[in-house]
């Protein structure tokens, strides 16, 4: 009896399976992807979309965002903040630039998340963030040798390396 129930289970299975056809068609309409990275990414980025909803700015002296941006002709850090939020930059071990915002903490937790901007094959190698009693610390790993241009404007602190494009074999 039990192996008559058996069969009849592997039986009632086989029959709820979606066909082949079906299930290919659904599989194809979950690969469906924007054809623009703006549409998949859905964080800030400077100029273009300088908040998100998911962001509560109803308390001062936080960070917002934390982002990369790698151009052309440059890679660009930059950190969103709130307004009346400073921040003292030192170097820390060799090919780090060490940012502390004092009495600031993080806006959300993807603040919190780190940047790994090693695939990128750029000066710019990680950005890291953590809590330091009331700080929080954004620490930049680059190339050793490498020097920023920091700027701060409209409510962005904006830390931008040269990148000059390799030329290909090809290109030449």
């Amino acid at each position: 009896m039990s192996r008559c129930f058996f069969i009849s289970a592997i039986a009632m299975f086989a029959l709820a399976l979606p066909t082949t056809s079906s299930f290919a068609q659904e599989i194809d309409q979950e690969e469906e992807r924007p054809s623009d990275a703006k549409d998949i990414y859905g964080g800030v980025i400077p100029g273009k979309r300088d908040s998100v909803r998911h962001i509560d700015r109803s308390k001062p002296g936080r960070v917002q965002w934390i982002g990369m941006i790698p151009d052309k002709t440059r890679t660009r850090v930059f950190v969103k903040l709130d307004d009346g939020v400073d921040y003292e930059q030192s170097g820390g071990e060799a090919g780090q630039l060490v940012f502390t915002f004092a009495n600031t903490k993080a806006a959300n937790t993807n603040v919190m998340r780190p940047i790994d901007a090693s695939h990128f094959d750029r000066d710019v190698k990680r950005v890291d963030v953590k809590r330091s009693r009331k700080n929080l610390v954004v620490t930049i790993t680059v190339e050793p040798g490498t020097s920023p241009n920091i700027q701060r404007r409209n409510g962005y602190i904006y830390i931008d390396f040269a990148h000059t494009p390799e030329e290909s074999s090809e290109d030449a």
